[in-house]
């Protein structure tokens, strides 16, 4: 028959429950941006060659999905 230690379940749910929101911080807010590597990361040149561009300009908004 288990018999469990109230003080031991006590600690080990308390840890769980705060390892979640640490693993969280720690995924948001330690590791590094990874957008560079994305069509994210290429918003910043494609605004600055806009900015650039002399005269009058038409700008086609779209997304991958746009047809």
């Amino acid at each position: 028959m288990l018999t469990y230690k109230p003080k031991l379940l006590i600690f080990t749910t308390c840890f769980l429950l705060l390892l979640l929101p640490l693993a969280l911080c720690f995924c948001g807010f330690v590791l590094p941006p990874q957008y560079e590597e994305s069509f994210m990361g290429e918003l910043k040149y494609k605004c600055e060659r806009l900015d650039k561009t002399p005269g009058n300009r038409i700008v086609f908004v779209g997304g991958s999905c746009s047809r």
